[in-house]
């Protein structure tokens, strides 16, 4: 055998000079394995047609990688040239560990690893490969920095340690069911990649470009997952993905929809400055840390439904040109979009602690039976807001500007609206804002008018509590609807003035849901609740003036029908007018217990004189005055007239009787007044 070293030299200067990936350091390597017999190079770097001449096969080649691993000599082979490279269940003497490195090494056809077990790294930097295939090897290190493999890289079910592809360009990339505790990709050219079901320990993928569709589905993260600048011109899938510790995907972009569905996140989530030029899908997501997605671009929405966050979710200042859905969705700690100005917001069902909407624009929110404890949307622009059946702890619209607000059936236990203002284009209502609150709940908040126009609060068949209402004309309550309204704690000392004009409660507007002319028996409900929130909190004197207008309201009403109607019934109707009239007079609706004692007082004087005139039987002034004021009493709390002898005038029985009948009359309603008062 010739022991003389082979004649090859490997220049990394002169590699550089021919290819488009480069070799970073200077390499200056001559070989020093032996030439074979007929040639002067070794058969490693014999080129591939005159290896063919020569009958070296690829089984030769192998067992001189493997003589050479049992060598002293270094496992290096650089610049080499091959058809086809086969260490197909190749294993690596146990005591050898130093690297095989090809550095420079090009494979027109394959390089098979398959079923392999090396005890080495296998160094491939700077080659160029057609196919590289390693199911179900096991490579401690695999190193393919600034390699090209230009068709198919299969490392199906292999067992890598550690994966080395900084600036590659890889193609067809196959890592299902693999596993690898690191793995570092950065600034790479991936054409099409799968790591379905692949056990990574972390990785770097940072400046990658994924040219075409990349599968992470079902993949476990075990460590830091690094995507940052990160380009997906393919359609990206993270579906069922876990990830045990942070992710970072901030400043990546993808051209494709991205879907992250029933992806788990253990620590945070970064995606600021991402952009995302077709949907974005991160639906029934888990994430136990903060999602950090400010400042990002999602141009055709973004799908959060379903998803529960362990922290918050931070859209500031992020541009959504389409709908944000976050249905379904628990947030523990913040939502903010502030700044993000999303067309369309789904909270649907979701369950937030805190929702932040400052100094966004948006057409529409959507937040039907949604539990949120604190919602603020200061500064916000907002088209038409919804809620239903929701129940929202903590809620403040300070400086919005709205167009239609629904919050039907909701639980509020803090609503503001401050500062608001009303777009001059809101043909609907003219120059107002319809703010639909009926059925809901409000404990506490603040509702305003803006300086422009005019909001109108439909809070009928709600429940109001200790709320504040700004001041607006002519009253606070002209623009708020409290038709079936209950009270909890409401101040209504501080509003009864405001409230016990009649017109209040009844008044007649033609848009939304309320009714031109109010139903009596709706009214009477209306009063009824007030009246009992008034008590509620001791302010007897607005719930008797309120009572009294209930009553007014109500004769006025029974008028106005009877004006419509004929015969019995028009007859019917004035005197039930009429009763409710003496009552009113009378007693104040019994809630006036002096008035009928006034009344009883004049009636029994009135009656003097004419008993005075007739008291033939009495002699002197003095005594007849006596006598008739005595006689009028008696015949004022009796149906009897006074003493027969001295009462002789028919005329004066029958008065005296009329007094009788008026003073029994009179005690009547005394009594039903004070039992009422008593109540």
């Amino acid at each position: 055998m010739n022991t003389s070293s082979c004649n090859f030299r490997f220049l990394s200067s002169e590699w550089n000079r021919r290819h488009q990936k480069k070799i970073p350091k200077d390499v200056d390597w001559k070989c020093p394995h032996p030439r074979h017999e007929t040639r002067d190079y070794c058969i490693f770097h014999i080129t591939p047609t005159n290896r063919q001449k020569l009958g070296i096969t690829t089984d030769d080649v192998r067992e001189g990688i493997r003589e050479l691993l049992l060598s002293e000599r270094k496992n290096q082979i650089y610049g080499a040239a091959f058809e086809k490279l086969d260490l197909e269940y190749f294993a690596s003497p146990e005591s050898d560990t130093e690297p095989i490195d090809l550095l420079g090494t090009t494979i027109t056809d394959e390089l098979r690893l398959n079923h392999s077990r090396l005890q080495n790294p296998l160094l491939l930097h700077a080659s160029i490969l057609n196919d590289i295939y390693a199911e179900f090897a096991r490579i401690p290190i695999l190193g393919l920095q600034n390699t090209v493999v230009r068709n198919r890289i299969n490392l199906f079910s292999s067992d890598i340690d550690f994966i080395l592809a900084t600036n590659s360009s890889l193609s067809n990339l196959q890592l299902r069911e693999a596993e690898s505790s690191k793995l570092i990709f950065s600034g790479a050219d991936i054409d099409g990649a799968s790591f379905n079901h692949a056990k990574i320990g972390g990785c770097r993928f940072e400046g990658a470009n994924f040219l075409s569709g990349t599968e992470f589905n079902d993949c476990i993260f075990e460590n830091v997952a690094n995507f940052r600048d990160a380009n997906f011109f393919g359609s990206t899938e993270f579906n069922g993905a876990t990830f045990s510790r942070d992710a970072y995907f901030s400043g990546s972009s993808y051209t494709r929809p991205v879907d992250f569905g029933n992806a788990v996140f253990e620590g945070e989530l970064g995606i600021q400055k991402a952009e995302f030029e077709e949907k974005a899908i991160f639906n029934d997501v888990s994430c136990d840390g903060t999602v950090y997605a400010g400042e990002s671009i999602f141009n055709e929405g973004v799908d959060w439904s379903g998803t529960s966050i362990n922290g918050s979710l931070n859209i500031l200042k992020s541009t959504i040109n389409g709908r944000a859905n976050f249905r379904s969705m628990s947030v523990s700690n913040k939502l903010q979009v502030s700044e993000a100005n999303p067309y369309w917001i789904d909270i649907r069902n979701s369950e937030i602690d805190e929702f932040s909407l400052y100094f966004s624009d948006t057409n529409k929110i959507q937040a039907h039976s949604a539990i949120v404890n604190e919602f603020q949307c200061s500064k916000a622009n907002i088209e038409k807001m919804t809620f239903f059946q929701s129940n929202i702890e903590t809620a403040g619209f300070l400086e919005v500007e709205f167009k239609k607000f629904e919050a039907r059936s909701c639980e509020f236990g803090k609503l503001f609206f401050s500062q608001m203002s009303i777009s001059p284009d809101t043909p609907a209502f003219g120059h107002r804002s319809y703010f639909d609150l009926s059925g809901t709940t409000i404990q506490s908040g603040h509702l305003t008018q803006p300086e422009i126009g005019h909001v109108l609060y439909d809070i009928s068949k709600g429940t109001v509590g200790d709320i504040r209402i700004s001041q607006a004309w002519p009253n606070p309550f002209y623009y708020i609807g409290l038709r079936r309204t209950q009270f909890d704690n409401f101040d209504f000392k501080q509003y009864s003035d405001s409230l016990s004009n009649i017109n209040n409660l009844h008044h007649t507007l033609s848009i939304g849901r309320w009714r031109s002319v109010v139903r009596i028996n709706e009214l009477e409900i209306t009063y009824r609740q007030t009246r009992i929130g008034a008590k509620q909190v001791n302010a007897v004197d607005f719930r008797e003036r309120l009572y009294k207008a209930e009553k007014r309201y109500r004769r006025e009403r029974l008028k106005a029908m009877a004006a419509t109607k004929t015969g019995f019934e028009k007859l019917e109707m004035n005197i039930k007018a009429a009763e409710n009239w003496i009552l009113d007079k009378i007693t104040g609706y019994g809630e006036d217990p002096i008035r009928p004692v006034i009344i009883s007082i004049g009636t029994i004087a009135a009656f003097c004189p004419v008993y005075v005139l007739f008291s033939d039987g009495v002699d002197g002034l003095g005594a007849k005055v006596e006598f008739s004021v005595a006689t009028s009493i008696q015949s004022f709390t009796t149906l009897f007239f006074g003493d027969g002898n001295q009462l002789q005038s028919p005329i004066v029985r029958i008065l005296a009787a009329v007094e009788g009948f008026t003073g029994a009359l009179l005690i009547a309603l005394l009594v039903f007044t004070l039992t009422k008062t008593m109540e």
